[in-house]
């Protein structure tokens, strides 16, 4: 009496759990996987209760995925045919969704230069006057002591005028 009542609560328990489970972020396939085992726990046939199954896939798998099958242009018929048409279309969007992704890393590493390495990017800083100081010391006041030292123009770098 007590397996009899146990079954009943576990069949109970699988219909309820067949209504509220979602696809997700899971594979068509994996989703099929715990799909079935619900259905065979809720002693749903899949031959008599063919109609009801396939409302139930209509709304437990992703929306995307059942627009798909819908708008390709041949409904299928039955259970077994959804069941395929969905693991088949599931598995070319993941597909395709690695190949975009995978393009995609192609075009940024291409835009970061394509992995050459680069210069270091010296650090510039400003003075109040202007002036732009880098790490190396500035080009520009070395010619300027420079010139001073040998009595040249600052501008045009000749002798006898400043």
């Amino acid at each position: 009496m007590e397996t009899r009542f146990k079954n009943v609560h576990e069949q109970l328990a699988a219909r309820n759990d067949i209504m509220i489970l979602r696809q997700g972020k899971n594979t068509a396939e994996k989703h099929f996987e715990h799909f079935e085992e619900l259905r065979r726990e809720a002693s749903y046939l899949q031959v008599a209760n063919e109609d009801f199954l396939i409302s139930l896939l209509r709304r437990n798998m992703n929306e995307p995925l059942v627009n798909q099958v819908i708008y390709g242009g041949r409904e299928p018929a039955n259970y077994e045919e959804w069941k395929k048409e969905l693991i088949r279309i599931d598995y070319l969007w993941r597909h395709r969704e690695v190949e975009k992704e995978s393009f995609r890393s192609t075009e940024r590493k291409k835009q970061d230069g394509g992995g050459k390495t680069t210069e270091p990017k010296v650090e510039r800083k400003k003075d109040a006057t202007g002036y732009l100081y880098t790490q190396s010391g500035d080009p520009m006041k070395v010619d300027k002591a420079e010139y001073r030292q040998k009595g040249l123009c600052y501008r045009c770098g000749e002798k006898g005028h400043l």
